[in-house]
């Protein structure tokens, strides 16, 4: 892809992922959609969000995505031809300057988000996701970073989101506990990804 879409001066595209199973993918950028392609063709496109949209995550069960904005709000949205935007959920730096969603990921219970900003030192947004794709805060955890959260990821259990900083800080926390977990601990737990550019997986 070499923008989010042709004949557009707003084509910059910001957020991919991937369908857990099927040969599909998700994107969001600069022209305030979301778009679902497949190998050859796009299949589906949102109407536009308020904001441009900067980082996007596909749940376990292929059934919904999490996109966050450039103003620091995350919305639930239907994986479906419609892609309607079901919930709402707004950062702790939610419409400060620069605070756009650098990265947000869905648990692999499907019943958890997380995600964190840019423009100053960030903290770990959690979100509780209903069954019915509303989004509530359930924790903004101050892990004490000393820039931009950049990069996050889960453990598979859940439980654990391990996350990069813009200046290099490797650090670990549970969602349940709101606590740090060290690293020696951290080596064995098994994650459900690994975006991360810094980690024992690296």
């Amino acid at each position: 892809m070499h923008g989010h879409f042709e004949g557009s001066k707003q084509a910059e595209l910001w957020g991919l992922a991937n369908h857990p199973t099927e040969e599909k993918f998700a994107s969001c950028g600069a022209d305030s959609t979301v778009r679902i392609w497949t190998e050859n063709e796009m299949v589906a496109a949102s109407k536009q969000f308020p904001a441009d949209l900067t980082a996007i995550d596909w749940s376990s069960d292929g059934k919904f995505l999490i996109v966050g904005d450039r103003t620091g709000n995350i919305y639930s949205v239907t994986a479906d031809a419609k892609l309607k935007a079901v919930g709402k959920s707004a950062g702790s730096l939610a419409g400060k300057k620069n605070a756009w969603v650098q990265d947000v990921k869905i648990a692999p219970n499907s019943k958890l988000a997380c995600f964190g900003t840019h423009g100053g030192l960030s903290k770990v947004e959690v979100v509780s996701i209903g069954a019915d794709l509303e989004l509530k805060k359930a924790a903004s955890i101050n892990l004490g970073i000393t820039s931009a959260l950049t990069h996050l990821d889960w453990t598979m259990d859940s439980s654990v989101v391990v996350i990069n900083s813009q200046a290099y800080e490797l650090m670990w926390v549970d969602v349940k506990s709101k606590q740090r977990v060290n690293a020696s601990s951290a080596k064995d737990l098994d994650y459900a990804s690994w975006t991360c550019i810094l980690g024992f997986p690296v």
